[in-house]
Formats: C-alpha cells, sequence, structure tokens
C-alpha cells in the first residue's frame, strides 16, 4: 500500500482506546477498511495502559492488518533488546504477532477467522515515542446465498492461468450436488503449474 497517494476520512481512523469495528457485507454501504492508531500518534502514546481495539469482518471473510509505522519503548538495558511495550494481535484468543519493532517491508498479518483484537500495552508513563500505526481491510469473499427459488446444487472452480487441476489437466472443475455427497471426493487436489 502507498501512503503516499492515499487520501482517508477522518472517519476512517480509529485512535481511540477500546473501539469496535464492524466492516460491512460487501455491496452494502459502509467503509471497509481503515487505520487504526494510538492516541497521540505521531507524537506520542501514553503509558500504564491497555489499549484495545476489535475488528469484526463479516461472516467467512478475514482480515488484513498492515503494520505500517511502529516506534515503542525496547528495554536497552538486556543485550537481546526486549520489547518493553508490545503491539499484539489476537485470532480467537491465540496470538498471531506480537512486536515493539518497525520490519521493512512493513508486516502484513491475514486473520485465520472474521474477528481479531489489536492491542497496545504500555508501561512507563508517557512515551517521547510514535506508537504503531496499522492499515486493515476484510478479504476473500463470503459463501453467496443462494438466490430465492435457485438451488445450491453446483460449484466451480479454477485455477489460475498457467495452473490446472492435476487429475484433470483441467482449469476448471465442477461440483455437482448430489443429494447428500459431491459426485466428486473432497478435497480438491491443489492446482498446480503446467510449467
Amino acid at each position: 500500500m502507498n501512503l503516499s497517494k492515499t487520501y482517508f476520512d477522518e472517519d476512517r481512523i480509529k485512535r481511540y482506546c477500546n473501539s469496535e469495528v464492524e466492516l460491512p457485507a460487501r455491496f452494502t454501504t459502509g467503509v471497509s477498511e481503515g487505520f487504526i492508531h494510538n492516541p497521540g500518534y505521531p507524537r506520542f502514546y501514553s503509558g500504564q495502559r491497555v489499549c484495545r481495539w476489535r475488528i469484526e469482518a463479516p461472516s467467512q471473510q478475514k482480515i488484513r492488518l498492515t503494520v505500517l509505522d511502529i516506534s515503542l519503548i525496547v528495554d536497552n538495558v538486556n543485550s537481546e533488546d526486549e520489547c518493553t511495550d508490545i503491539l499484539e494481535i489476537k485470532d480467537t484468543e491465540q496470538v498471531i504477532y506480537y512486536t515493539c519493532r518497525q520490519e521493512h517491508p512493513p508486516a502484513e498479518i491475514i486473520s485465520g477467522s472474521e474477528t481479531v483484537e489489536v492491542t497496545l500495552t504500555s508501561k512507563a508513563t508517557i512515551n517521547p515515542r510514535r506508537g504503531f500505526l496499522l492499515h486493515y481491510t476484510a478479504v476473500g469473499c463470503p459463501t453467496p446465498s443462494v438466490p430465492k427459488d435457485g438451488t445450491d446444487e453446483l460449484a466451480v472452480f479454477s485455477c489460475c492461468v498457467g495452473y490446472s487441476f492435476p487429475d484433470t489437466g483441467s482449469r476448471t472443475k465442477s461440483l455437482k450436488c448430489l443429494g447428500a455427497y459431491w459426485n466428486i471426493s473432497l478435497p480438491l487436489l491443489d492446482c498446480q503449474n503446467l510449467c
């Protein structure tokens, strides 16, 4: 993401601690992406507190988080430079990202579920560092609902250009529901490069 060419409204920035961010379903109104940063960013971040932001995407979608900027206090007394203050991302109560250091290129995390929790934990009273800035957006397509008077008896999968299913050599595969089971055994084989 190129921030130099990105313009965004103030309503897309979540800067207050303990906020809930609910991303709208596709093709509905609302902001489907935005930014989170700590109060005081980029001049300072306050300490002796835990700030949380909970992000929820529509059902069956995941969340992509990109840590664009991070500058937190690091314990330089320890030779291993351990984190004093921490930025942590949890997915269904499991930590999937944990740091206090800037990475180049910026770290990109994709959740395994539709809900994540971003937490900034700081120990000192006030910190002369920026804190953090991250971008969030929903990714993946939810399973489409069946139209009125329609049926969900057919599913079509396709491989990217230059790839095919190894068992058929074809780029597409159609599955047909035969009552209680599909006409092809699952899971499907992964697409393979034709070269």
